[in-house]
């Protein structure tokens, strides 16, 4: 590692008041870094795929200032060596999704994301990319990231969210069920019980611990089925009848 004079981290996973674990890694490094609390510090639980660090050489770090970019996912630095180039090296700590509406656009905005790629100093992996088209069949000719095709896919997970074209949802939607129950009773059982604590508090523990985790992405679940609104309503009925059993 001592021939490197920056080493990226992403998905570290620790919060802010964790982020000097970073600086015990090797002493002749300096960690720049932002916690998967960055923005939400007042929450008790936070997503695990975030949080980025740089560890920098201590023979470039005062030659190093950091560029303000408005994400916990993304963070960036400008090295200025005197007598050489600037050197700007960004670091992404998750996916990148590209929403486009016809397979031209799409072709258009991976090509700039090869321009983007260019001008920053890092690429995708093509291998590792994939392409939904949410239509009855595909349209066009295939699209091409790097001179290599994007391989069509039917379902795939982009940042915890699973997509299907199918638009089949009745598995998710039962998934978040279960998790809602099971991490309901976990953290019940863990000793933060309503004989413990008061009755409110455990049961702000619980909606913002538990429903968090069961309901992460519902933002772009889309409409529901009749039956899945009454699957989730029943599944919040039994966690407030658990809640108030036990109390």
């Amino acid at each position: 590692m001592y021939n490197v004079n920056v080493c990226a981290l992403s998905e570290h996973w620790l919060r802010t008041y964790q982020l000097h674990v970073l600086d015990s890694i090797d002493n002749n490094y300096i960690c720049i870094a932002k916690g998967t609390d960055e923005r939400n510090p007042e929450l008790l639980t936070c997503k695990g795929r975030s949080g980025v660090a740089f560890l920098i050489s201590k023979d470039i770090y005062p030659f190093t200032s950091l560029i303000e970019v408005n994400s916990d996912r993304i963070i960036g630095i400008e090295v200025n060596i005197p007598n050489s180039e600037k050197y700007r090296s960004p670091v992404q700590a998750d996916d990148i999704s590209l929403i486009a509406t016809n397979h031209e656009s799409a072709r258009e905005i991976v090509s700039i994301c090869e321009q983007y790629c260019e001008s920053w100093s890092f690429s995708f992996s093509p291998a590792k990319s994939k392409l939904l088209q949410f239509s009855k069949k595909l349209i066009g000719p295939d699209i091409f990231l790097y001179n290599e095709p994007i391989v069509p896919v039917k379902s795939a997970t982009h940042v915890g969210i699973s997509l299907d074209t199918s638009m089949k949802t009745m598995d998710r939607t039962l998934k978040a069920c279960r998790t809602l129950r099971a991490t309901t009773a976990s953290v019940i059982r863990s000793g933060i019980h309503p004989a413990v604590l008061n009755p409110k508090v455990c049961a702000k523990i619980i909606r913002q611990v538990c429903y968090p985790k069961a309901l992460y992405g519902c933002e772009i679940w889309g409409k529901l089925s009749k039956t899945e609104t009454l699957m989730l309503e029943r599944t919040h009925h039994y966690v407030c009848k658990f809640h108030s059993r036990i109390a």
